[in-house]
């Protein structure tokens, strides 16, 4: 009964987790994936009440993403020139990581209180381990958005080593989504 509501959740975090760019145009905008978040919560609140407190981050977040179907480089390729974001975009950037974590807080929350009623003791800490993995990289996230401006461009390259540790974390949270599919369907 919740299994495409669950498979729904998955497909967010694809549209969250990749920007694929043609040209200036994001072919895979995150506010996608935030309105599949709400319509997956939508549903998914009749399961748990939990979900229902996901759905008010799911629509500011959608509203404040919808700005990155147009994508905008802050790299000049031919140059080798990186021009950093001003303090808005980066405050904007913060925020919209904040609720993030608040909303996927809700979501592994509500696997996590599932599982706990149904004994499914290895999905439960599968969601509890990977929430606090997601909470550190994001933390570390927020906190080197407004740093990077002063940090030396031989470290920002070391921060591609982060970025992968961090893309790794956010697919671990869409496969427990995935995996959540298949265990609390009903």
């Amino acid at each position: 009964m919740y299994a495409s509501s669950y498979n729904k959740l998955f497909w967010a975090m694809i549209f969250i987790i990749f920007d694929i760019n043609l040209g200036p145009i994001n072919i895979l905008p995150n506010f996608i994936g935030y309105i599949l978040i709400y319509s997956a919560l939508n549903e998914l609140q009749l399961q748990h009440k939990i979900y229902e407190k996901g759905k008010m981050p799911s629509i500011i977040l959608t509203i404040l993403t919808v700005k990155d179907v147009i994508h905008v480089s802050n790299d000049n390729l031919l140059s080798g020139q990186f021009v950093p974001p001003n303090f808005w975009v980066m405050a904007l950037s913060s925020v919209i990581s904040i609720i993030n974590i608040y909303l996927i807080y809700i979501i592994c929350k509500g696997i996590y209180l599932l599982c706990l009623e149904r004994g499914l003791q290895e999905l439960k800490e599968s969601a509890k381990n990977r929430w606090i993995a997601f909470l550190v990289v994001s933390i570390i996230s927020i906190f080197y958005i407004p740093f990077s401006l002063n940090i030396s461009l031989q470290f920002r390259s070391a921060m591609i080593i982060f970025a992968f540790i961090n893309v790794i974390v956010e697919l671990s949270i869409a496969f427990l989504f995935r995996k959540s599919t298949i265990l609390l369907k009903s």
